[in-house]
């Protein structure tokens, strides 16, 4: 039996599938990895890749599935791991060559139900703060569940940097809710730490999130402001009905409470009205389905920004308009952010402005070599060049292993034709 099986789901990423692939399988001591990669019925040639790929490596396991989208690939998956750990790679991502070794050395001390360690972004001008402050975790152990697990550590929101207990999806039969198309991740997460009796978190970074792939669902949700928080409240809606089923409510709902007014308010603020107040219903009348509202009324009473938060939804509305609204965005943002958010903006906005840009290109047709677009277009440059040579290497590597194998190399792969109408066979 693996140590560790590895969960990548496959969709029309024929692009990225062989770099992936390629830094599974040459983990220093991955030699006790099983990888489960699940096509979820991909039209392009990712599963002739897999196939390339599964027929020279044992450790690679092809589950071949109807397409019902990524938590319903991940379920797959899971059920068809067989190591003692179950862990997750999104198959446009990569990882570290000692991602199994910072893996295994952090698993050594035995008896953690949950590993959560951090990633590096790339390429590295596509991150922000906010992205770096989440995948940036320092190391801690929690005996149980609590509120810092949620509000404190870099512990969400992605499921690939979890390392999870088979028997832990086993015993509390936690899987991915398909009927989230967004933000299931989140999701299985807070259904995750709950039900764990151990949770370590460790400060490296031992995966590689690709933080730009045009056409992703990631980078459509991040720019609609307004689906994106309809989205997290459906989140929230089927976080708390999880909890409610397992029992969770009554210990940890104050916990849970806080988690929702952090994870949806901040955004549902920034809304214009009427959106912004027809959001602030939803979430209200979500969260009083399952939370007693004298309990709600306790908890608004706090004092704290997302107490302040939560007052804003359920006893004062008047909080979510004008000033106060504003007011509340600053207050909660420069305690938990600090003045980077702020500083950043109005910078941005003065580099943007029309007299910023005409002194700007006076400076850059002296010292083009420092104009911000040649910059970033160099950039670019730097990123495709280096994705084409992992991907290059990957295939090289690939082909080297398939030709000592006595195996047809990738080049010489023949991808099946569409028959033309003509030579269509006749019905009977």
């Amino acid at each position: 039996m693996p140590r560790l099986s590895v969960i990548v789901p496959v969709y029309k990423v024929e692009d990225y599938l062989p770099q992936c692939l390629h830094s599974l399988l040459s983990q220093e001591g991955g030699e006790d990895l099983e990888i489960v990669c699940v096509n979820d019925g991909s039209p392009d040639l990712s599963r002739q890749i897999l196939g390339l790929f599964g027929e020279v490596d044992r450790r690679i396991v092809i589950v071949d599935k109807e397409n019902g989208g990524l938590s319903s690939a991940r379920n797959a998956g899971i059920e068809a791991a067989t190591g003692d750990y179950v862990a997750f790679v999104d198959s446009d991502d990569f990882v570290e060559p000692d991602y199994a070794k910072t893996i295994f050395e952090a698993l050594a001390p035995g008896d953690i139900d949950v590993l959560v360690f951090g990633a590096r972004v790339w390429p590295e001008g596509a991150s922000y703060w906010w992205l770096d402050r989440v995948l940036s975790p320092r190391t801690c152990n929690y005996e149980g569940f609590c509120e810092g697990l949620l509000l404190d550590e870099g512990t969400r929101p992605f499921a690939w940097r979890v390392v999870v207990s088979r028997e832990l999806l086993v015993a509390s039969g936690l899987r991915f809710d398909e009927d989230l198309v967004f933000g299931e991740d989140q999701a299985f997460m807070l259904g995750l730490y709950p039900r764990a009796r151990r949770i370590s978190v460790i400060s490296s970074k031992p995966y590689v999130y690709r933080a730009e792939r045009p056409g992703s669902l990631m980078e459509g949700r991040f720019k609609d402001l307004a689906l994106r928080s309809h989205d997290h409240v459906r989140i929230v809606e089927h976080v708390l009905r999880d909890w409610q089923g397992a029992g969770f409510l009554e210990r940890w709902g104050r916990e849970i409470f806080f988690w929702a007014i952090d994870f949806t308010v901040a955004d549902i603020l920034k809304l214009e009205n009427p959106a912004r107040s027809q959001m602030l219903v939803y979430l209200a009348c979500t969260i009083e389905t399952f939370l007693d509202r004298a309990r709600i009324e306790e908890w608004c009473a706090e004092k704290t920004t997302v107490a302040a938060f939560a007052r804003a939804v359920f006893i004062d509305r008047q909080l979510s308009a004008g000033p106060g609204r504003k007011g509340l965005f600053y207050y909660h943002t420069i305690v938990h952010e600090g003045p980077r958010p702020f500083i950043e903006g109005p910078v941005n906005r003065v580099l943007s402005s029309a007299p910023a840009k005409r002194v700007a290109s006076l400076a850059w047709r002296v010292r083009p070599d420092l104009d911000p677009e040649v910059l970033r277009a160099r950039d670019e440059l730097k990123s495709e060049a280096e994705r084409a040579e992992a991907l290059a290497l990957a295939l090289d590597a690939l082909n080297a292993r398939r030709a000592e194998a006595g195996l047809s190399t990738f080049l010489d792969v023949e991808v099946a034709e569409e028959p033309a109408a003509d030579d269509a066979p006749a019905s009977e």
